[in-house]
């Protein structure tokens, strides 16, 4: 049965924005659902680092309907608005990874440093009652008709953890992001999937939401999918793997690399619209 008839995505935090949004290193993004029978629902997937407040009053968003904030993973730049939020809306329900609580380190400024949880974030999570923290392991929902899934295989030889990302603090263990989930919605027109930074990869993501579903045909896959720098050899595979899986929209954001944007809407053509903070896509 089809749970969700109409499905909205409007970005609130992303690294590209027009006046009157605010861009910022970081990722968020609301998905509103209206079901079959009329009902509807609003969750924050991922929160940023602080530009989701101002950037939701100018797309006229009261954040006070969402009842749900759903963590792609533990890195900083989509959680460190989580603190702030839920001193706001002390009611929310929080949903993440059994693993959020991981560290991570990252070498992209050439030194070690830690990108995981800010303290202010683990002690936010840490302080909600039971009922409103919900760590899971492979699979989750939450209102909406809205799924979660994590522990995503690493399938395809050349989705491959990051050179830059580590597990240790002496930055020499790479990092697979074992946190990492998605979000995946079965709409009339097929999947709709939204990934935070798809650290698994873009095909491993889609071809596991297939498996995990049962379903096919994918309408939308939106949100980072880190292919900055990864090679000509990578994007061409996932590009032929959108041609031959049919997806109809790709809306790249956050991780996903300037140029490597640019790359997939001159081979994709149309079927590809780069998102920023306010974007509203209407599924």
């Amino acid at each position: 049965m089809k749970e969700a008839g109409n499905v909205t995505v409007t970005i609130l935090a992303d690294n590209a924005a027009a006046p009157p949004y605010r861009a910022e290193h970081g990722y968020s993004a609301l998905v509103e659902t209206r079901g079959t029978d009329g009902s509807g629902s609003a969750i924050l997937f991922d929160t940023g680092t602080g530009a989701i407040f101002g950037n939701a009053a100018a797309a006229g968003i009261d954040l006070a309907r969402v009842g749900d904030v759903v963590l792609s993973h533990g890195h900083y730049d989509h959680t460190d608005a989580l603190a702030a939020y839920l001193d706001r809306y002390p009611a929310t329900r929080v949903h993440a990874s059994a693993e959020i609580f991981r560290e991570h380190y990252s070498l992209r400024t050439g030194a070690c440093r830690a990108i995981a949880l800010s303290d202010e974030s683990r002690a936010a999570i840490s302080a909600l009652p039971r009922d409103q923290f919900r760590p899971f392991g492979k699979a989750a929902s939450v209102p909406g008709g809205i799924r979660l899934a994590g522990r995503i295989p690493r399938a395809h030889p050349l989705e491959t953890p990051s050179p830059l990302l580590f597990g240790d603090p002496s930055c020499t263990v790479p990092d697979e992001v074992p946190d990492e989930i998605v979000l995946w919605i079965d709409t009339p027109d097929g999947l709709a999937i939204l990934t935070g930074c798809c650290h698994a990869g873009f095909i491993n993501t889609c071809e596991y939401v297939r498996a995990v579903s049962g379903i096919g045909e994918i309408h939308a896959v939106i949100g980072g999918f880190h292919l900055s720098n990864v090679g000509e050899e990578r994007l061409r595979a996932t590009a032929e793997y959108i041609e031959r899986t049919g997806i109809r929209r790709v809306i790249p954001c956050h991780c996903t690399g300037e140029a490597e944007i640019e790359w997939l809407k001159e081979r994709l053509g149309p079927a590809v619209t780069k998102g920023e903070c306010g974007t509203a896509i209407r599924l």
